[in-house]
């Protein structure tokens, strides 16, 4: 569905002179199109199930956390977009169940393990090529700084948060918790997970 959608778009494009009509211009756009679509797709499904499980709140704050953290650890990606769609939502389905779980019995003591797992996994894991994605010495570096940087700072306010009496904030360590779950099942070369 998704690379009909983009192929149309791109005919499109072409056709109103916006691209070229040479092969290399159409599948660039093409391949950009279908991400772009396969990204919308996924942030309006977790809003669409926050809002049917009453976690709307905690919907937008997943999105918020785990799309600009995942720019920089990489991670688990399906083999296709259906498959990347459908684990994407099961991965907030199991986020929203632990919170539930979770959320009156979670200590300060438990905070600060899950902050010590991503930061270890942030330094020694991140950021995760792929095949699609190779990363330079350089890039690397910096990636792994920002994950540092930006999980350490969202953890602490999600530590902050939950003092406050906002037990949402603990979506923001479980959303830190699953991206670097993912880093880690990714960096595991012979695990086929969810293929």
């Amino acid at each position: 569905m998704i690379e009909r959608i983009s192929k149309k778009l791109t005919d499109y494009l072409v056709a109103k002179n916006v691209i070229n009509d040479d092969d290399t211009t159409r599948a660039y756009y093409n391949y950009g199109i279908e991400i772009s679509v396969s990204s919308l797709l996924n942030v309006i499904l977790i809003i669409v199930i926050g809002i049917i499980s009453k976690h709307t709140v905690e919907s937008l704050v997943f999105l918020g956390v785990f799309i600009p953290i995942r720019q920089f650890s990489g991670g688990y990606h399906a083999a296709t977009y259906f498959k990347c769609n459908f684990w994407f939502c099961v991965l907030f389905i199991i986020l929203i169940g632990m919170y539930e779980l979770t959320s009156s019995s979670i200590t300060i003591v438990f905070d600060i393990w899950i902050l010590l797992f991503i930061e270890v996994v942030f330094v020694t894991v991140c950021p995760v090529e792929n095949k699609n994605k190779v990363l330079t010495s350089e890039i690397k570096k910096k990636g792994r700084m920002i994950c540092v940087i930006l999980g350490g700072i969202i953890e602490v306010c999600g530590i902050i948060l939950r003092f406050y009496g906002l037990r949402w904030g603990l979506i923001l360590e479980y959303t830190l918790l699953l991206v670097a779950v993912l880093a880690v099942i990714a960096k595991k070369d012979d695990i086929e997970f969810m293929d």
